[in-house]
């Protein structure tokens, strides 16, 4: 069994990884504009999607912004106009307009990279129009370029986003022993909540008067 001190040495160790995300972070200070490929495929609203599959394959790409004077105003992938196959449709006769996403995800060039890196992971978007001051498209960031160019940001955003979640289980199982003591609730039998242990949520038991979730009790022997 673990000694109850764990918790605060995970929370020292944690604390000591951000430091070094951050540093790593002021280290590269790449902006999202040192990224982005400035080679756009663009289609206007009136534009067929025959010639916006046209565009793809010439240019062996699966996206097509659709921009009115220069400002962005939606996109076509691959898979929108894969979904009009079963229909049957004229594709020359089908505008941008009518298939187009409006909804756009956009970044700006003066965004860190870092940032933008995260948000694509949280979106799991692989691709994000880069756009000015009046939503003017004035690039591509392609998640695949950053890989080339930095394989090591991957890595690193990767142990961030653990540290978040580790950090939360943490939060957790604070917040969840304030309630304990607060409502005087006895570690006896089975209840739901935070594991005193790793800070996973589920169904938890009591072992040596601490609440375990079965994972825990089978891993550390209790």
């Amino acid at each position: 069994m673990r000694a109850p001190k764990a918790d605060k040495e995970r929370g020292t160790q944690f604390m000591k990884q951000r430091i070094q995300l951050t540093k790593f972070r002021q280290e590269v200070g790449l902006k999202v504009g040192d990224m982005m490929t400035r080679k756009l495929i663009l289609a206007n609203p009136d534009t067929s999607i025959e010639s916006c599959v046209k565009k793809m394959l010439d240019n062996k790409v699966g996206t097509v912004l659709v921009t009115e004077k220069d400002r962005l105003i939606g996109i076509i992938t691959k898979l929108d106009i894969l979904r009009l196959i079963p229909r049957k449709l004229d594709l020359s006769k089908v505008k941008a307009r009518d298939i187009m996403i409006r909804k756009v995800k956009t970044i700006r060039p003066d965004v860190d990279l870092y940032q933008a890196i995260i948000l694509m992971r949280k979106t799991k978007i692989k691709k994000m129009p880069v756009v000015a001051e009046g939503n003017k498209v004035i690039g591509m960031l392609h998640a695949k370029d950053i890989v080339k160019f930095e394989p090591q940001l991957f890595e690193h955003i990767a142990e961030a986003v653990h540290i978040k979640e580790e950090s939360e289980k943490l939060r957790r199982l604070d917040k969840w022993r304030e309630h304990r003591a607060l409502h005087g609730i006895e570690p006896r039998g089975s209840v739901e909540g935070p594991c005193e242990e790793c800070g996973n949520y589920g169904m938890l038991e009591e072992n040596e008067g601490r609440l375990i979730c079965p994972a825990c009790r089978d891993v550390y022997g209790y």
